[in-house]
């Protein structure tokens, strides 16, 4: 009782001594301590501030202000209105009010704020940029790039407007954009998890995996508790490729978000891709158990429980899908498929008729239901729809085949044949479709393209007895018995069964075939001799004057023309010789195409080298002793000079004694070979002892080295 009587007392002394505060006093004091984060005593001195002037509309402000910065929004409401009051064109206190409305998501009311605060200051940057992220909020996104877009031409630095203006492009699919402001905001503010995760967005919408996972990370390395961003970064290693980690990255999602059914199909969806199709029907079940209306899920389960053999559940499930979205063109593509293995026909080919009704583009659909029109009998339709199927998959070999094949029922033989070569074009490796076409080519009577297919078909799989029996009937439609009954050994040999009355007859016309080979290479060889010689006799007495062998020397003047021993040794023998080698294989070439024997298959490199031996060994001969024989040798005694006539008197060469090197002389005495300095040799064929003596004196008596080592 005396203190309190003690603090009146003091009271009144102070006030009495002229201390009262005022409350402009009371407004800066709240002022102060709101400025060094003081807000509770900002509070009290502002309160006192408005006690004392109820009409201070900035002291409402500042409260108001200091119950926001607390988190008691209500509070900062009830001030921001009492000092709009008093003042409603304050521009700073309807942005505040605004601010606080938005933060309670009360968003029409702080439209309202903002507009207000718009219409009294036009270049407010912070009311454009939170209008545009309410409207953002809103689904208004036309009027939401319209603020943002204000906002950052006045110069908003703002994380959140290049944030939020970035992830509505990335909604419409303006990615450039999208990454350019969302790239904007994360180098403002490198702490924005948000932004990140549409940066990632936006990446992944280009297809860009890499940098959407970078960015992801970063999303959840400031906020670990997106789910989304994992789901997404699961979706893209998904798209990589990169199985596992996917599955990895899902998982963290359903950890923290355990209600979101797209996450569990996507997971789904990658043990299906691993072939671990019993978890993945576990989470296509438990997506279904979040969302138990969604007819592609169904569609998914059923196709997942098809490829486990589940034949029962899959119906089940494909007939749900069908149920909720009676236009699900896959589930009809996939109920299809199970009838056709439950060889069910008709309503297998209902489904994918109806498949095709709701997507008349659905290839795959056309495709599958052509071989069922096939059992049926129905080729026509079956024709037409494989047709369809290749419109769409021009480079389907497979399918290719197999309109071959129904082409081929039907008797078009030339329109199989066709389309057996599109498959081989489109895949040169399958056996199969030579061995077809191969059949195709003798029901047309043409062996030598089945024969040819059968080879091919051999050299992709050497190993199929089928194949060389086929190829056997063709050689022996073609009466190449012995090739026929090598194929028919091979075949054996692989463990095919022979029929004995075939077999024989391959061997007794092996044994004909045999025999006439044997006459074709006799006749060859014998006509090939004489033709050769013949032509090497025509040869030499078109090209060698047949005159005296010599003529009587006169004066000093030693001359002589060669005799017929020089066409008979070097024309004959070397020229006829190679004319009958090649003319004889010609002829066995000729006779083994008319036979149809097999040498024709065989001789033909041989004919056509030892063809182009004959014409070398012609020049060749030609131009080595042709060219180089003398026909005529003149021997000037007085002027010691020398010319030789070569070639029908066509050339002439004229040499001295100094001019020979050394003169070889053959031991018959009958050719003298002159070696010249400058590398020319020419041969001179004589008859005659005279001529022959008075030659060899006459080199003597010019100290020409002779020798009559002619192989020297």
């Amino acid at each position: 009782m005396k203190i309190a009587i003690l603090v009146s007392i003091m009271l009144f002394a102070l006030v009495s001594n002229g201390y009262t505060q005022s409350a402009q006093d009371f407004y800066s004091a709240g002022k102060s301590e709101f400025k060094q984060g003081n807000f509770h005593k900002a509070i009290y001195y502002l309160t006192k501030s408005i006690d004392i002037s109820p009409s201070n509309a900035d002291a409402y402000a500042d409260r108001g202000a200091a119950y926001a910065k607390l988190g008691n929004l209500t509070d900062a409401i009830i001030n921001y209105n009492e000092a709009l009051e008093i003042d409603p064109n304050n521009e700073n206190v309807n942005f505040l009010l605004g601010s606080a409305y938005y933060k309670q998501n009360h968003f029409d009311q702080a439209i309202a704020c903002f507009n207000k605060s718009i219409e009294i200051d036009p270049n407010n940057v912070e009311a454009y940029g939170y209008r545009g992220i309410i409207y953002a909020k809103q689904g208004s996104l036309t009027q939401a790039i319209s603020d943002l877009t204000k906002s950052i031409e006045l110069n908003s630095n703002k994380a959140i407007v290049f944030a939020t203006r970035g992830a509505i492009y990335a909604k419409q699919g303006q990615l450039t954009q999208a990454i350019s402001d969302l790239t904007k905001s994360v180098s403002i503010n490198p702490h924005n998890a948000e932004a990140y995760y549409h940066l990632g967005v936006a990446y992944f919408n280009q297809n860009r995996f890499d940098q959407a996972i970078l960015n992801l990370n970063k999303s959840v390395e400031i906020n670990p508790h997106n789910a989304n961003a994992y789901f997404l970064m699961g979706s893209a290693y998904f798209k990589q490729g990169d199985l596992v980690d996917a599955v990895s990255e899902l998982t963290k999602s359903i950890k923290i978000n355990s209600h979101h059914a797209d996450v569990y199909i996507a997971r789904a969806n990658v043990y299906a891709k691993q072939n671990h199709l019993s978890k993945a029907i576990k989470d296509y079940t438990k997506a279904l158990e979040i969302d138990p209306h969604d007819a592609n899920v169904y569609f998914l389960l059923g196709t997942a429980n098809f490829k486990q053999g589940h034949l029962d559940r899959s119906l089940a499930e494909l007939t749900k899908s069908i149920e909720l979205d009676p236009h699900h063109a896959d589930a009809y593509t996939a109920r299809a498929a199970v009838y056709a293995k439950k060889r069910k026909w008709l309503k297998a080919i209902n489904d994918y008729n109806k498949a095709i009704d709701i997507d008349p583009q659905n290839a795959a659909a056309y495709g599958l239901c052509a071989p069922l029109y096939v059992k049926l009998g129905n080729l026509d339709q079956a024709i037409q729809y494989y047709s369809k199927y290749l419109q769409t998959n021009p480079n389907d070999a497979n399918t290719y085949s197999m309109l071959a094949a129904v082409n081929a029922k039907q008797g078009n033989l030339s329109s199989a044949i066709a389309d057996y070569g599109k498959s081989i074009n489109l895949d040169p490796h399958r056996a199969d479709v030579y061995v077809a076409r191969g059949a195709l080519y003798i029901e047309q009577g043409n062996m030598s393209k089945a024969i040819n297919d059968y080879s091919k078909a051999i050299r992709i799989d050497p190993n199929r007895a089928d194949v060389y029996l086929a190829r056997a009937g063709a050689y022996a439609n073609k009466e190449q018995y012995k090739n026929a009954l090598d194929d028919l050994h091979k075949a054996q040999i692989l463990g095919a069964t022979i029929d004995r009355k075939l077999l024989d007859e391959v061997k007794n016309g092996a044994k004909k075939e045999q025999k006439e080979t044997l006459y074709s290479v006799a006749l060859g060889g014998i006509g090939g001799l004489i033709i050769g010689w013949l032509f090497a006799w025509i040869l030499s007495k078109k090209h060698v004057q047949y005159k005296k062998a010599m003529k009587e020397t006169g004066g000093n003047v030693l001359r002589s023309k060669t005799n017929d021993l020089f066409s008979l040794k070097y024309i004959n023998i070397h020229l006829g010789l190679l004319v009958g080698v090649g003319v004889l294989f010609t002829i066995l070439l000729t006779l083994g195409y008319i036979t149809k024997i097999r040498m024709i298959d065989t001789i033909q490199f041989p004919s056509v080298f030892c063809g182009i031996l004959y014409i070398v060994g012609l020049i060749m001969v030609y131009r080595h002793w042709y060219n180089k024989v003398a026909f005529e040798l003149v021997v000037d005694k007085e002027k010691k000079e020398f010319s030789a006539h070569i070639a029908n008197h066509q050339k002439e060469i004229k040499f001295s004694a100094n001019d020979i090197k050394e003169v070889w002389i053959h031991p018959s005495e009958e050719e003298f070979r002159f070696f010249l300095k400058n590398g020319t040799w020419l041969t001179w064929v004589i008859s005659g002892t005279d001529l022959e003596q008075n030659l060899k004196d006459y080199l003597k008596t010019l100290g020409v080295p002779v020798t009559f080592n002619f192989f020297k």
